[in-house]
């Protein structure tokens, strides 16, 4: 396993984390959870945050976590696995 920590966005290595995540084209996962009782939603982070990606030439898709309650764990397992970074 392989951790790339920055404290807001990318940081100043944003190159490294394309590197890590599989280079240009890789399917990143976005877990926007930590929004969900935003009073405004989280659709203005959201989209930000792939705006973001998608300057990194990377391909991001949202893991919503409310999808997986009450399932099975190999269900996220098997969405984790179509994805190169999370």
């Amino acid at each position: 396993m392989k951790l790339y920590l920055s404290s807001f966005h990318f940081g100043e290595s944003a190159d490294e984390f394309v590197r890590l995540a599989g280079g240009h084209g890789a399917r990143v996962g976005l877990i926007m959870n930590a929004t969900d009782f935003f009073d405004h939603g989280r659709e203005p982070y959201a989209a930000a945050a792939f705006d973001g990606l998608r300057e990194l030439g990377l391909e991001p898709q949202q893991l919503d976590l409310r999808d997986y309650f009450g399932t099975s764990p190999s269900k996220l397992r098997s969405r984790l696995e179509q994805l190169q970074a999370l």
